[in-house]
C-alpha cells in the first residue's frame, strides 16, 4: 500500500506559508527614521554606535577614550561608517568578480588602516603614540564617509576630491578634540595637527613625524577606493586589492 506522501512529507512552502501567517509584522523593530528614510533610527544607530565601540577595542589612555566617546556622538556619522559604497576605478566602471559587484564598507576599512597605522615601524615601542595613531586613522576618513551618506548627498552635498573630505574631516572632529584638549594637551595637540583644523603649535616634530607618516601610509588604500582619481596609489603589498 503506498503512503500519503504528503502527510508523512509536508511541503516545505506550506510550512513557511504557515510561519509566516503567525509574524505580525506591526511588532516588528523599524529601523529607519520616518522623517527621512536615508536615516536610521536611534534604537539602530545605538545598536552600531555599539558595534563600533567593540571594533574599536578597549583603550589604555583617557585622553584617546575621550576623543572616542564625542567623535561617536554623532548619530549621522556613526550612520556614515556602515554606508557600503560600490567599488569603481577611475572612470566609474565597477569593479567585479563572479558578475557581482565589489563593495567596501566603511568600517571595515577604517579598521584596516587604524591596524596598519598602530603596526608601523616608526611608532614601535611607543604605546601611546600607536594608540593616538589607531585612533587617528579610525577618525581620519570620517569626512569621506560623511559626504558618501545619502542624506548629507540629498541635501546638494557629494564627495568631490579629498581636500574638500580632510576640511569636513576636521569640522566633524573640532568637538572630539576639544574634549581630548581638556584631558591631555600633549595629545589633544597632536590630534588636532594629524587631523583637525591644523597647526602644530605646542606639538613636537619628531612625534608629529612619526605619527604623521603612520596616518598616511594608512590611509592609501582607503582613499583608493573612495577617490579613485586622487593618485594616492597603493605601494605597500597589504594596499593591494585583495
Amino acid at each position: 500500500m503506498q503512503m500519503n506522501q504528503d502527510a508523512s512529507h509536508p511541503d516545505p512552502s506550506s510550512i513557511r506559508a504557515t510561519e509566516a501567517a503567525r509574524v505580525d509584522i506591526s511588532a516588528l523593530p523599524e529601523f529607519f527614521r520616518r522623517d527621512d528614510p536615508r536615516r536610521l533610527n536611534s534604537m539602530a544607530v545605538k545598536t552600531l554606535r555599539g558595534y563600533l565601540l567593540c571594533e574599536i577595542g578597549p583603550l589604555h589612555h583617557p585622553a584617546t577614550a575621550r576623543f572616542v566617546d564625542s567623535f561617536l556622538s554623532d548619530d549621522l556619522l556613526v550612520e556614515s561608517y556602515f554606508q557600503p559604497l560600490v567599488r569603481q576605478d577611475p572612470v566609474g566602471l565597477a569593479f567585479q568578480r563572479g558578475g557581482r559587484r565589489l563593495e567596501a564598507l566603511p568600517w571595515v576599512e577604517a579598521k584596516r588602516a587604524a591596524e596598519k597605522a598602530r603596526r608601523s615601524h616608526a611608532l614601535q615601542k611607543l604605546p601611546k603614540d600607536q594608540e593616538l595613531a589607531y585612533i587617528a586613522a579610525w577618525a581620519c576618513p570620517a569626512g569621506i564617509f560623511h559626504l558618501s551618506h545619502p542624506s548629507v548627498q540629498a541635501q546638494g552635498r557629494e564627495l568631490e576630491d579629498l581636500v574638500q573630505a580632510r576640511d569636513m574631516t576636521a569640522e566633524l572632529v573640532d568637538c572630539a578634540i576639544k574634549a581630548m584638549l581638556s584631558v591631555s594637551a600633549v595629545q589633544g595637540r597632536a590630534m588636532r595637527a594629524l587631523i583637525g583644523d591644523g597647526g602644530n603649535e605646542g606639538c613636537k616634530a619628531r612625534q608629529l613625524g612619526r605619527l604623521g607618516t603612520a596616518l598616511h601610509l594608512s590611509q592609501l588604500r582607503l582613499n583608493e577606493f573612495w577617490i579613485p582619481a586622487t593618485g594616492w596609489f597603493c605601494t605597500d603589498p597589504d594596499d593591494r586589492h585583495e
